[in-house]
């Protein structure tokens, strides 16, 4: 069960490969879902929005409840009825644009985002999800440039940290990146991004050495 404030990229890591490295991903999805499906069940969920459509936080529980369970379609059609009641609800946009990137429509996401952000200039979690979302569409500069300012809001957010180390990981900053999977090993190194953040960075040391080993061997041929 995922709980209030539980980041949404928790789910089965992907690999990214950057040029000479394989650097480990968290599967899309990053920041807060901001109203998790803690204490509903699906089921008494399902009830209490079939007796209340029009109600917000029924639709708003049964999408977060629907993306507990995996049915991403089903959550994303109840984040929407749920901005159909009040198109102003930072946490029911920013649910809705979680949920699209994990479906991989981050062009669909964006511009949900956007309309949070609009609502809410300096929330973290969109900040970042944006972030997430354009460095998914292949833009990494915007992406550095949310995840930059959701960090600035909450310099304390591991997986902001995470996903900004692998825009700048992306980008070739390899001491970058380091330096903020750094921060989120500090955070919670036992947590499942702090101990992909750990095999980034041994992954990041290893083409290191090895890089060193064969500039030794290639001076070493020179030589002779």
């Amino acid at each position: 069960m995922r709980t209030r404030n539980r980041r949404v990229g928790d789910r089965v890591p992907a690999t990214v490969r950057l040029s000479l490295i394989a650097v480990v991903m968290l599967q899309a999805g990053v920041g807060w879902l901001p109203v998790a499906a803690e204490g509903v069940d699906l089921a008494g969920a399902e009830a209490r929005a079939q007796v209340a459509p029009g109600d917000f936080q029924a639709q708003l529980d049964l999408g977060a409840a629907y993306y507990e369970a995996d049915r991403l379609e089903e959550a994303a059609a109840a984040f929407r009825r749920a901005i159909e009641i009040d198109s102003t609800s930072v946490p029911a946009l920013v649910n809705l644009g979680v949920t699209l990137i994990d479906l991989d429509r981050v062009e669909e996401a964006v511009p949900v985002l956007e309309h949070a952000l609009a609502v809410r200039p300096e929330d973290p979690a969109t900040l970042a999800n944006l972030g997430i979302a354009h460095y998914a569409a292949g833009r990494t500069e915007a992406a550095v440039g949310f995840l930059l300012q959701a960090i600035a809001l909450d310099p304390g957010d591991p997986l902001a940290h995470f996903h900004l180390g692998i825009a700048f990981a992306q980008a070739r900053l390899y001491e970058e990146a380091v330096r903020e999977w750094q921060a989120v090993i500090a955070a919670d190194p036992e947590a499942v991004a702090g101990r992909q953040a750990l095999e980034n960075i041994e992954r990041i040391e290893a083409m290191y050495r090895a890089e060193r080993m064969r500039n030794r061997q290639e001076a070493m041929i020179d030589r002779r």
